[in-house]
C-alpha cells in the first residue's frame, strides 16, 4: 500500500487527509486522521455525518475502516472518481452544477428524519460523476433541528457571493436562475417557510444562533460575509411570498 499526504492541517483543523493506493494502482481510498483531543472529536463527528449520509444514498460499503486508540483516530473511505466544479467560477458559470446539486439535495433532505445539516454544502465539497452528486467533508455535520433548506441555500448564496464580490456582476443578472432554484426547493418540500420572506437574512440568523457548529471556521462562510445592503437587496428580489 502506498500513501500520499493529500491535505495537511487545513483551516488549522489538526486533521490530516491521506491518499491510499494499492501497489498495483488499482484501488484508491482516503484516510482522515487526527491525534489531538479536539481534532479526534471533530473527525468522530464527521464520521457520524458521513455514515448518516451513506445510509441515505445506499453506499454504506464506501466506509472501509475505522481505527481508534487512546491518542489517535482515523477512518478510511473509498475514493470517488469524478469531476469537481471550480469554486471561483461563481453562480453563472457553475449554474448547471448548482442545479444538479440542488436536485440531489432535495432528493435526500426532503425525506430526512431527523433533520440534519451538512454545514458546508459548498460547490467545493461536491463530486459530480455521471448522473450522481457525491457530498464530501462532513466535519460540520449536525443533527440539530435546523430548518430544512439551510444547506441548499448555502450553496446558492456561496456562489452568488463569488459573482457579486469577485466577478462584479449585478444581482439582476443572477436573480431569475437563483429564484428558480429556490422555487425548486420549495416545490420539493425541502425548504422551510422561515426562508420564504428573507432567505439570506434567515440563513445568517440560523448561523448566528448555532455558531458553535462552525467554531473558528465561522468566518469562512460566504453567507456570513454579505453586507447589510446586499442582504436587503438580495432578499427583496428572492423572497417567495
Amino acid at each position: 500500500m502506498l500513501a500520499f499526504l493529500f491535505r495537511n492541517n487545513a483551516h488549522h483543523s489538526e486533521t490530516y487527509l491521506t491518499m491510499m493506493q494499492s501497489t498495483d494502482c488499482a484501488n484508491y481510498s482516503l484516510k482522515k486522521s487526527a491525534a489531538s483531543a479536539t481534532s479526534i472529536q471533530q473527525i468522530k463527528n464527521e464520521l457520524e455525518g458521513l455514515k448518516f449520509y451513506l445510509s441515505k444514498i445506499g453506499r454504506n460499503a464506501d466506509l472501509l475502516s475505522v481505527y481508534e486508540s487512546s491518542e489517535y483516530y482515523s477512518f478510511q473511505v473509498k475514493y470517488i472518481e469524478g469531476h469537481k466544479a471550480d469554486f471561483k467560477d461563481g453562480f453563472m458559470l457553475n449554474h448547471q452544477y448548482i442545479k444538479r446539486a440542488i436536485a440531489a439535495y432535495c432528493k435526500i433532505w426532503k425525506e430526512a428524519n431527523p433533520i440534519f445539516i451538512h454545514g458546508d454544502f459548498s460547490i467545493d465539497n461536491l463530486i459530480f460523476r455521471d448522473d450522481e452528486v457525491y457530498v464530501l467533508d462532513w466535519e460540520h455535520y449536525s443533527c440539530l433541528n435546523i430548518p430544512v433548506g439551510f444547506d441548499g441555500l448555502n450553496l446558492i448564496f456561496e456562489q452568488i457571493y463569488i459573482d457579486i464580490y469577485y466577478k462584479r456582476r449585478d444581482i439582476s443578472e443572477i436573480i431569475i436562475d437563483a429564484k428558480n432554484l429556490i422555487y425548486k426547493m420549495q416545490s420539493e418540500f425541502c425548504l422551510d417557510e422561515i426562508y420564504f420572506e428573507s432567505p439570506l437574512l434567515s440563513m445568517k440568523k440560523v448561523i448566528n444562533d448555532n455558531s458553535y457548529i462552525w467554531g473558528e471556521q465561522l468566518q469562512k462562510l460566504p453567507v456570513y460575509k454579505f453586507s447589510s445592503n446586499d442582504i436587503r437587496l438580495i432578499d427583496q428580489n428572492l423572497k417567495l411570498n
